[in-house]
């Protein structure tokens, strides 16, 4: 014998023994629960939602001067944690441009003017959630 078999053996034998019934079963038809009290605590039930596209929020003058100087362009990739109220509490960039200048005024831009509608739970209150969007930078 094993010892886990020896403990599961002990604890089996030395197990008491109940006559007692067990407590009935409650069943509550599901025409009586309220949807949102059928989801799971925490659960999103819609993402956050944009007002404005990503690249609406820039402007021409927006462009980084190193990176106007050095003739960077690219797509920015990032993804936005946005809190219940609907602003940008945080931003991670996920496909580069290849320019940090770029990546970098991304980040600040966005954080600053963007806003978004926040992402709903299952009992319909505002919470925190994620999207994920992409900025084009081009020289003109």
């Amino acid at each position: 014998m094993t010892i886990a078999n020896l403990v599961f053996v002990a604890a089996v034998q030395g197990a008491a023994v109940s006559n007692s019934p067990l407590p009935p079963i409650i069943v509550i038809p599901p025409q009586s629960v309220p949807p949102a009290a059928m989801q799971p605590s925490g659960q999103m039930i819609r993402e956050p939602q944009e007002q404005g596209t990503a690249q609406s929020y820039l402007s021409p003058d927006d462009y980084p001067a190193a990176a106007r100087g050095s003739g960077a362009e690219g797509k920015v990739r990032f993804t936005l944690t946005i809190d219940p109220g609907g602003r940008v509490a945080g931003c991670v960039i996920t496909r580069s441009s290849g320019s940090a200048v770029l990546d970098a005024a991304t980040c600040r831009i966005i954080r600053r003017r963007a806003r978004y509608t926040p992402a709903v739970d299952a009992n319909g209150a505002a919470t925190s959630g994620t999207i994920e969007q992409e900025i084009v930078w081009k020289l003109r």
